[in-house]
């Protein structure tokens, strides 16, 4: 999905025909909306293998990854099929300028326009919420963070395209705007989310086992417990003078051993 997004840039440069015009929008649309579909499955993954509760155990059963991309994927093409029937873009000449014609590419509906756009932000957004509730998973088990970035990247990438768009509207240069803004986007995915996780793949080969991975999931869980009891454990109390009474005192030894201090630990089976 990312290389079909990097070549409807392709479309965006160059002297504008009408079937570049119809092509380029919906083409970037629909790749990029399965790109950050594919995402989404990731992040909402992260959230169910860590978090538990009775909704999340129901969320569980409708955890179908290629359906729910399917499903994702095929509201964008709804939604540009739509933009191309009713109203699509159109190659148009401009004779505002004396002396100069500009060839532009007339988009037909700007709200269809914004409505392609509006929907992949809302899947890059539900992303990103999903990826931060995942933020303090085991740290080997970093790639919630790799998708936080990712998508925030996304984000301030488009709120800043939308006021520089409108004032370039009928500008020679709104092309180029354009092809930034998308490759912005891409390059995002890519150094945020795709080469740490390379990185890991290739050079850090000695964790990227499943028996490394199992055992960072079990320190995880340990150390969380570990707080856990650490925090309700019932300490001695000193009285306001700053001298500890007898009746604050542990009843074995004349002051809080070390070895009281033993925390049982949860087994976990994999």
């Amino acid at each position: 999905s990312l290389t079909i997004s990097f070549f409807s840039t392709f479309f965006f440069i160059g002297e504008p025909e009408d079937y570049k015009c119809i092509i380029r929008q919906p083409l970037y649309g629909v790749s990029f909306s399965t790109c950050v579909s594919c995402i989404l499955i990731k992040s909402f993954r992260i959230v169910l293998a860590f978090k538990c509760n009775p909704l999340q155990t129901k969320l569980k059963q409708a955890y179908r990854p290629f359906v729910i991309t399917i499903v994702f994927t095929s509201l964008q093409v709804i939604l540009c099929t739509m933009w191309l029937i009713l109203k699509h873009p159109e190659f148009q000449k401009n004779y505002a300028t004396p002396k100069e014609i500009l060839y532009y590419c007339n988009e037909g509906s700007y709200i269809a326009l914004g409505m392609m756009l509006g929907y992949i932000a809302l899947l890059a957004l539900i992303c990103f919420i999903l990826a931060f509730m995942g933020r303090k998973m085991p740290d080997r088990y970093n790639e919630a963070r790799y998708i936080t970035f990712s998508m925030l990247m996304y984000l301030f990438v488009w709120v800043s395209f939308v006021p520089i768009y409108v004032t370039t509207v009928g500008n020679k240069y709104l092309p180029a705007v354009e092809v930034v803004a998308i490759l912005a986007s891409n390059y995002g995915i890519i150094c945020c989310h795709l080469l740490p996780t390379c990185y890991i793949i290739y050079y850090k080969k000695n964790i990227n086992t499943m028996s490394g991975y199992l055992q960072s999931i079990h320190n995880f869980y340990q150390a969380e417990e570990i707080a856990s009891q650490v925090k309700n454990f019932p300490f001695p109390h000193n009285n306001s003078t700053g001298h500890s009474s007898s009746k604050d005192k542990p009843a074995i030894g004349h002051d809080f051993p070390h070895h009281e201090f033993i925390l049982r630990r949860r087994r976990i089976s994999w």
